[in-house]
């Protein structure tokens, strides 16, 4: 939870995915904390500690960040993605939809990744 006296954002980053890759997801979550606290506009911080917190099963905290996230990069379609995931649990199925539609009206590489998302928060709502 101490930055050395100098850091490189990206290298931070990338030792702290390491843990996530691990499955440490406590520590995940203080690296990726600790990260935003000096790079609170960090695309990836935001991402990671969302994705540490959701594997921690901490629904709440991960939709924040998931929702700050879409606000860093609104064009970045996983962020929304993985905020219809976190909705979707928490039976937030309305704002689930809404976020899916955007992954996917937003495309790129994981558009089939997105399509699918969408197609489960469908599934969901008709049940």
């Amino acid at each position: 939870n101490q930055m050395p006296e100098t850091v490189e954002q990206n290298k931070w980053l990338s030792a702290v995915a390491g843990l996530e890759n691990a499955r440490q997801w406590d520590a995940a979550e203080l690296g990726y904390t600790t990260a935003i606290e000096l790079w609170d506009k960090s695309f990836i911080a935001w991402m990671g500690l969302g994705n540490s917190l959701y594997n921690q099963n901490n629904l709440i905290a991960s939709t924040e960040a998931f929702e700050r996230a879409t606000e860093l990069q609104p064009e970045n379609g996983m962020a929304y993605n993985n905020l219809a995931h976190v909705l979707a649990e928490q039976g937030r199925l309305d704002e689930a939809l809404a976020a899916a539609r955007r992954a996917v009206a937003i495309g790129g590489p994981f558009q089939e990744t997105f399509s699918q998302t969408l197609e489960e928060v469908e599934l969901m709502l008709k049940d």
